[in-house]
C-alpha cells in the first residue's frame, strides 16, 4: 500500500455522493438486480467512487445467481474497506462449502483490513502523535533542554510509520476465476504443467512476469495465466 493509494482512497470515500451509484441503489431497491449490477460494475470497473454497501449489494446478487467465485470477490473487496467478522466468517463458510483453498485468514490480514477500515482514526492518532513530538521537541529547545531523546522518538516514530503503510500492510491476493486453469512451474505455456485447478481458490500473489503471476499454491510458487485471476487488492 503507498500513499498514492491513501490519496485515492480518502478521494473515493469523502466525495460527493455518485449519481450513478444513487441509480444503482435505486434499481436494487426495485429487485431490479441486473440493471442495478452492470451500474455497479461499471462504477467498479472506471474506478469511481463507490461505497463498501455496494460491493456487499453485488455479492448478495451473485450468491444469488449461484456464482460463489465472485461473490467472494466482492466480500473479499468489502472486508478490506470493513474488517466485519461476519463477513469474513461468511466467506469462511462459502469457502468449505465448496472446498476452496486460502480462506484461512491471518491476524496479519485482519490487520491489515482493521487499519483499511479505520484509516481516519489512525492518522489522527498518528497526526496528534507527530504534533505532540514536534512541540516536546520545541519546547525543549527554547527551555534549552534536551532534545535529543524526543527527536529520536519522533525519527523512529516517522521511519515506522512509513514502513508500514509502504511495506509492513503490503498484501497481495487474487482469486482464481476459471475452471480448468493451469498452474506451472515456470511463466510459459510450455513449461510443465504443476496442477489444474478449479474457480474460486484465493491465493497469494508473489510478483508479476509478463502476464503471468506468480503465485503460492500448497507452499509452492507457481505461475498462472493473469486472465485466470481476479485481484482483491
Amino acid at each position: 500500500m503507498s500513499i498514492l493509494f491513501l490519496t485515492t482512497f480518502f478521494r473515493t470515500i469523502s466525495a460527493p455522493s455518485n449519481p450513478k451509484l444513487i441509480e444503482g441503489d435505486s434499481l436494487f431497491n426495485q429487485n431490479k438486480f441486473q440493471e442495478a449490477f452492470t451500474i455497479y460494475n461499471n462504477i467498479l470497473e472506471e474506478n469511481r467512487q463507490f461505497s463498501p454497501k455496494m460491493l456487499l449489494k453485488m455479492a448478495f446478487i451473485k450468491e444469488n445467481e449461484g456464482d460463489f467465485t465472485n461473490t467472494l470477490y466482492y466480500l473479499n473487496l468489502y472486508y478490506l474497506f470493513k474488517a466485519d467478522k461476519k463477513v469474513l466468517d461468511k466467506m469462511m463458510d462459502l469457502a468449505s462449502d465448496n472446498e476452496l483453498k486460502g480462506y484461512k485468514f491471518t491476524d496479519a490480514e485482519f490487520f491489515y483490513a482493521f487499519f483499511q477500515a479505520n484509516l481516519y482514526y489512525v492518522f489522527g492518532g498518528v497526526l496528534a502523535t507527530f504534533l505532540f513530538l514536534l512541540v516536546l521537541i520545541i519546547k525543549n529547545k527554547i527551555n534549552k533542554r534536551d532534545v535529543l531523546i524526543p527527536s529520536i522518538f519522533l525519527t523512529s516514530f516517522i521511519a515506522l510509520f512509513f514502513f508500514t503503510i509502504n511495506f509492513g500492510l503490503d498484501s497481495h491476493k487474487g482469486i482464481i476465476t476459471n475452471d480448468n486453469t493451469f498452474l506451472m512451474d515456470e511463466p510459459s505455456a510450455g513449461a510443465n504443467l504443476v496442477e489444474k485447478v478449479g474457480k474460486g481458490h484465493r491465493v497469494e500473489i508473489l510478483s508479476k512476469n509478463d502476464i503471468w503471476y506468480e503465485i503460492l499454491w500448497d507452499k509452492e510458487k507457481v505461475y498462472i495465466r493473469e486472465n485466470n485471476l481476479a485481484l482483491i487488492n
